[in-house]
């Protein structure tokens, strides 16, 4: 059903209507008709967060050494660490209440969807125009999503910037569109 409503979106007019704003999410709850799409995008980018948390990176191997640190051979750089389960928390449930309230009305399915849409995409985005568009390394490098049972899936994007096969992004053509948008604003 994410399919259908994302094939509705124009991947051409989001990226001139992205490089008019400036802003991505705004964006996107524009185009899935938020009555007040800056109100739904500060939603959302207080909601994203307890969901695509972002990974602690590595130490930088090129980094000066620590004057503080003990003498000695230097530690191994740690791997980069999983981000912590989702959270809930009153304030992301505030969040989604006012995003629904903004979003157009719709039976719960659909109104989840929208709201996936715009979540999901928010920290994608923001790290695909972080990195000037660049894929490697992956805008986000871990997924989530919530199994029919309920238990937390997480896939591993590593070498698979969009993802790939039933787990592919299906908002690859409009997160690159949105990011050029974004790129060439002002």
């Amino acid at each position: 059903m994410i399919v259908a409503r994302l094939a509705t979106l124009d991947a051409a007019a989001l990226r001139e209507r992205a490089r008019e704003t400036g802003d991505a999410t705004f964006t996107v709850a524009e185009a899935l008709g938020a009555s007040d799409p800056r109100a739904a995008a500060d939603a959302v980018a207080a909601i994203a967060p307890h969901y695509n948390p972002a990974p602690t990176a590595p130490p930088d191997p090129t980094a000066a050494p620590d004057p503080t640190a003990p003498p000695g051979p230097a530690a191994a750089p740690a791997p980069t660490a999983t981000p912590p389960a989702p959270t809930a928390a009153p304030a992301v449930d505030a969040a989604v209440a006012r995003l629904l309230a903004l979003l157009p009305a719709a039976p719960p399915e659909l109104a989840a969807q929208q709201i996936a849409i715009l979540v999901q995409s928010h920290a994608a985005t923001a790290a695909l125009i972080a990195a000037g568009g660049a894929l490697d390394p992956p805008p986000v490098p871990l997924t989530r999503r919530i199994a029919p049972t309920g238990e937390l899936v997480e896939v591993d994007l590593t070498g698979q910037p969009f993802g790939a096969g039933p787990r592919a992004c299906p908002g690859a053509e409009l997160a690159l569109a949105l990011a050029a948008g974004v790129l060439a604003h002002g």
